[in-house]
């Protein structure tokens, strides 16, 4: 964690992990063509295959796997691009697991 633990007001992060849910089920359930919008990947693509990404590395446990099918398939399809292989961090570029007190 980035604060010390005197400093962390569990009710705000609920509160927050609450609302990601809300949203990841909105976005999940946006239908897909096979993109959000049409037959190619667009913006809103590439923010939710960067999302789904991102999300994966930091806070795993907020997506977990087959909870979120359309989210899992737009990531799959973004990670199967080469341009989106070509920036997956390797391991000493992630940040250090959650808990962990390093910052």
């Amino acid at each position: 964690m980035l604060r010390p633990q005197e400093f962390i007001y569990l009710p705000w992060i609920e509160r927050c992990l609450t609302q990601l849910a809300s949203a990841l089920a909105a976005l999940d359930a946006l239908p897909l063509a096979p993109w959000y919008l049409g037959p190619r990947p667009m913006q809103p693509d590439i923010t939710v295959g960067v999302l789904v990404a991102y999300l994966k590395l930091r806070v795993a446990d907020a997506i977990p796997a087959g909870r979120y099918p359309a989210l899992e398939s737009v990531s799959a399809a973004c990670d199967a691009l080469p341009e989106f292989a070509l920036t997956v961090p390797s391991a000493d570029e992630t940040m250090p697991a959650r808990g962990t007190g390093v910052a």
